[in-house]
């Protein structure tokens, strides 16, 4: 039986992000106790709840973000990321001839 079956969209937002993220956080908790194989089907539940809970996550975000109710600094990356430089692979160097 899912604990969050019930959990409509419009109940999801009366929680704050913290809140949700820690309710999905806590489902991946309960599912990192249950590997052993005689749990296999409560694991997949969990997994199935874990799920869950992240598309009502998105979904209440997506929605708080499109009428406006969320600042942009909390749906977007901030601006101070564009000004990052790429991340590139490491250049090769020589190997320093071993001195002793």
């Amino acid at each position: 039986m899912s604990q969050h079956a019930g959990l409509s969209p419009e109940r999801c937002a009366a929680f704050s992000l913290d809140q949700q993220v820690l309710m999905i956080a806590n489902e991946m908790n309960r599912a990192a106790k249950l590997m052993a194989p005689a749990d296999r089907e409560r694991l997949r539940s969990a997994y199935e709840r874990i799920l869950q809970l992240a598309d009502l996550t998105v979904q209440v975000a997506g929605r708080a973000a499109s009428d406006g109710s969320c600042s942009a600094g909390a749906t977007s990356w901030p601006a101070s990321t564009s000004r990052l430089p790429p991340i590139l692979p490491p250049t090769p160097r020589p190997c320093a001839p071993f001195s002793a």
